[in-house]
């Protein structure tokens, strides 16, 4: 069963404009090509935010459809601004309008060519259709295999056990330290987060968990609850020093939350930071930007994470009014002198003093970081630094796992 209802509605759309003469301009946006050709998956949610503004500020229509496409529909009287903001989106593009391939962007003029359009938008339902159907048949034959994709029942599961399980062992730390040439490490803080690994061995053994988005996001609102509640009952073992933990944004907005913070600020005095994935403050911006007061008045830091070099010459950080930053190393950022130079240019529109690289397991991140005005890292080589040189008879930390 075709479980969708976008595509189908998009196509009644479609018929009905057919059958009779209609003023309409369309634009179809294949988001995941754009973003192909941009060589970075993350830019998806800024188009697609960028999109949504569009479609507010000029009354038009958006159908979100499968594949990261969207069609957008406004009055044909829209054609102009409609094309206007085709031109200005791509300029913003890493590599720009030359860059792009296989026609990630397709406007549609209905009241001339109502037809074209009504087979475009059968093409996206079959699309779609086939899709499901794929989907459906992976999961009957995951069935019988050792590792099963999530599912709603799985996801009642998963939380029960959850709700019933000790996380305290799953809890991991790393330390974001300060890294000057000539000066020995400085821990900034230290920031705590559960293991995924090690939860998923623990409640959901032959589960990918992370298979279905939204069950997954599902699933960690759910963590995020039982992180709150173990730091508010054990905050003095945890809050030593300043400390932060990511959290969903739903969850910044949950009694969970507001009990939290009663309960353990007027314990401490040491410096909270709360951590927000880059995506989750795309896709609630609003809410995002209307929590910010509210924290800060609390006294908390707000840190957004997993930023990403190809996004940074398009993206204004002063609109996320964060605190702190994290963006992720890689290695494939050196793959050649030409990514390089970018990765290091897109590091330099950083402030340094707010900026942290992240995933550094090894001295030649650090030293990268450093080239470009960085001062603040996490990694594993990061702890190995914080810990001094090991003594005789001493292990070695092991590196974390997320």
């Amino acid at each position: 069963m075709y479980l969708s209802t976008q595509e189908r509605n998009l196509l009644d759309f479609a018929e009905r404009v057919a059958r009779n003469a209609s003023s309409y301009y369309a634009v179809l946006f294949d988001l995941g090509k754009m973003a192909e050709s941009a060589c970075s998956p993350a830019l998806t949610g800024i188009l697609r935010f960028t999109i949504a503004n569009f479609a507010r500020s000029h009354g038009a229509q958006i159908y979100t459809l499968q594949n990261d496409r969207i069609m957008l529909v406004t009055g044909s009287e829209q054609r102009v601004s409609a094309n206007k903001f085709i031109l200005e989106l791509e300029n913003t593009l890493p590599g720009g309008r030359a860059g792009l391939m296989d026609q990630p962007i397709e406007p549609y003029d209905i009241s001339t060519t109502p037809k074209l359009f009504l087979r475009c938008c059968e093409e996206l339902y079959a699309d779609a259709k086939e899709a499901e159907e794929e989907r459906l048949e992976l999961s009957r034959h995951n069935t019988s295999t050792k590792v099963v994709p999530m599912t709603g029942r799985l996801l009642d599961q998963l939380l029960v056990s959850l709700n019933s399980c000790d996380i305290s062992p799953m809890v991991r730390r790393q330390n974001i330290c300060a890294l000057m040439d000539g000066q020995q490490a400085r821990t900034l803080f230290v920031e705590y987060f559960v293991s995924m690994a090690s939860l998923s061995r623990t409640i959901a053994p032959g589960v990918s968990v992370t298979s279905n988005p939204g069950l997954f996001r599902e699933l960690t609102r759910a963590l995020d609850k039982r992180f709150l509640a173990l730091l508010k009952k054990e905050h003095a073992q945890y809050i030593k020093g300043p400390v932060s933990f990511n959290l969903n944004m739903a969850s910044l907005q949950s009694d969970d939350f507001l009990l939290f913070l009663d309960q353990v600020l007027p314990n401490t005095d040491k410096s909270l930071v709360v951590e927000l994935d880059f995506m989750d403050v795309l896709d609630h911006l609003p809410d995002f930007q209307t929590i910010i007061p509210f924290l800060r008045r609390r006294g908390l830091k707000i840190l957004v994470e997993n930023l990403q070099p190809a996004l940074l010459e398009m993206l204004d950080l002063s609109l996320l009014e964060a605190d702190l930053f994290k963006i992720r190393w890689q290695k494939q950022y050196l793959a050649n002198p030409a990514q390089k130079t970018h990765f290091l240019n897109a590091l330099r529109t950083l402030p340094p003093n707010r900026c942290i690289l992240t995933h550094c397991d090894n001295a030649q991140a650090v030293r990268i970081g450093q080239s470009a005005g960085l001062q603040a890292f996490q990694g594993f080589h990061v702890d190995r630094i914080a810990a001094g040189p090991p003594q005789a008879g001493t292990r070695m930390p092991e590196q974390v796992t997320a």
